[in-house]
């Protein structure tokens, strides 16, 4: 038993108007064509939903009004699908995936999320964790993007580059080193560390002092930048970071940033997805607030700035 929707969207005109010919003009087809349905129906279904009586039009049978109101709800949902596909081809709806890095997300997603929100309507589900949980999430496809993660370390996914941004040190305001304008990984590996414990990250710090011949002494590890800030403040070392909270207020915390003056790598960071999908228009429209706020600067407050001097 096949009913086709315009079917079914004759029939609720004609019980809507009761008239063929009423039901035609008002959906701009012949009235064979709204006969041809209603007998369809009728024969498929093994009743009279119409009675046809004389100066009168058409009435609904007992069975017929069943019909009908089963109709039109089924056609208000029909409707509703409807305008949900096209939301989603739009990149007006729909939903969207994320994984976030715990460590420095929330410096880097706040301005996107601000961007994306002002022009579509869609549901966010967000997953927060480590690199390797996020990696994992990559590889079977489970999210549209990641965020922030570095070029570096994506290789084999798909990346869209946002900014770079080049390390610094994070050391307690009272320290004499603090008072410079920047600092070399020579001066720093005479401190005790305090390293950003989670995967990559952690090797690509003590990568950076290998390059130079230094081994840093590592006495304290932490999960997070704002753990990191914390040890700092109460004067158990310096740290090594990225990207820095703009609402942080360091001064204020008993921390000073101080740019690394060595030529050091600076690391693209920006979004990762999995390679060889086709991103969902929602994701594109994601993908592009992202763009749009790099190509505004508005990744430019959570890097420290480092002109290197002159000679």
């Amino acid at each position: 038993m096949n009913f086709t929707l315009k079917q079914l969207r004759y029939l609720h005109a004609v019980g809507r108007l009761g008239s063929i010919s009423q039901a035609a003009s008002a959906m701009n087809i012949s009235q064979s064509s709204v006969t041809s349905a209603i007998d369809s129906i009728e024969t498929a279904l093994g009743f009279t939903i119409f009675r046809r009586v004389p100066s009168a039009g058409l009435q609904a049978t007992s069975a017929g009004i069943d019909v009908l109101n089963r109709t039109a709800h089924f056609l208000v949902n029909a409707d509703a699908f409807r305008a949900e596909l096209t939301s989603l081809a739009s990149g007006e709806g729909g939903i969207l995936k994320l994984a976030v890095h715990l460590a420095s997300s929330r410096y880097v997603i706040h301005p996107i999320l601000r961007s994306f929100r002002k022009s579509t309507d869609v549901k966010i589900r967000v997953t927060e964790g480590d690199m390797d949980h996020i990696f994992g999430l990559l590889d079977r496809a489970e999210v549209d993007f990641a965020v922030p993660l570095r070029r570096i370390d994506c290789r084999g996914y798909g990346f869209v580059p946002l900014f770079d941004s080049r390390p610094y040190a994070v050391l307690p305001t009272g320290h004499p080193l603090a008072t410079q304008a920047s600092v070399s990984l020579a001066e720093l590996v005479e401190l005790p560390m305090i390293l950003l414990d989670v995967p990559l990250s952690r090797e690509r710090q003590v990568e950076m002092f290998q390059n130079f011949d230094l081994e840093p002494d590592i006495r304290h590890r932490v999960k997070t930048a704002a753990m990191a800030y914390i040890m700092v403040s109460n004067g158990f070392g310096f740290t090594i970071l990225n990207t820095r909270d703009p609402g942080a207020h360091e001064a204020e915390v008993g921390v000073a940033c101080l740019p690394v003056r060595d030529s050091i790598y600076s690391p693209v960071y920006g979004l990762a997805y999995p390679e060889g999908l086709q991103l969902s228009p929602v994701a594109r429209h994601f993908m592009n607030a992202a763009k749009d706020v790099a190509e505004a600067g508005g990744f430019e407050e959570v890097c420290l700035p480092y002109e290197p001097p002159k000679h």
